[in-house]
């Protein structure tokens, strides 16, 4: 029998705009032991409704099992598993680096980087800047690897939305 590889997965949920929607549906991966890697929600087109986006590591079993879950849930419009070929995932990241007190060198190194990512300056102190990059997560984990031969003293990942390139969801796509 061969083993199933644990991959990362996009699971989109399409759930009415109630009170504790999120609270259960976070509570059903909780019970079943299922950790979530990145969870974003967002609005859409029609107000009553909001996206729920999850990225996900399980084995495929696991994966088909809890979006089955999601989907007994009242409030739950949709469940899509969202193909990375036929879909669009996009993350963004603040990082903060502390600046040495001689700069200029230091500086000019974070900048060259910044525009090979096409990161941008969105906050410049005396010994503090602020950078923003919006991409792949798999580009962002990159950005972030080359600055950490700086001094990294914060950084913020939205976590990954995602959006299918064809309508599957709701009239909003």
């Amino acid at each position: 029998m061969k083993k199933q590889m644990m991959k990362q997965e996009v699971i989109c949920l399409l759930v009415e705009d109630h009170y504790g929607v999120l609270a259960r549906i976070a509570s059903l991966f909780g019970r079943k032991g299922y950790s979530i890697d990145t969870l974003t929600v967002s609005t859409t087109t029609e107000t009553d409704l909001s996206r729920i986006t999850l990225t996900v590591s399980g084995e495929q079993s696991e994966i088909k099992q809890i979006m089955a879950q999601c989907a007994k849930i009242e409030e739950v419009r949709s469940v899509v598993l969202l193909s990375v070929d036929n879909s669009v995932l996009r993350e963004i990241l603040l990082l903060k680096l502390a600046l040495d007190a001689d700069k200029g060198s230091q500086l000019s190194q974070i900048m060259e980087i910044c525009n090979i990512y096409k990161a941008t300056v969105v906050s410049l102190t005396a010994d503090i800047i602020i950078l923003e990059l919006t991409g792949k997560p798999v580009k962002i984990d990159a950005f972030v690897d080359l600055m950490q031969q700086f001094d990294v003293m914060e950084l913020s990942r939205s976590g990954a939305t995602a959006m299918a390139r064809q309508k599957v969801l709701g009239k909003d796509e």
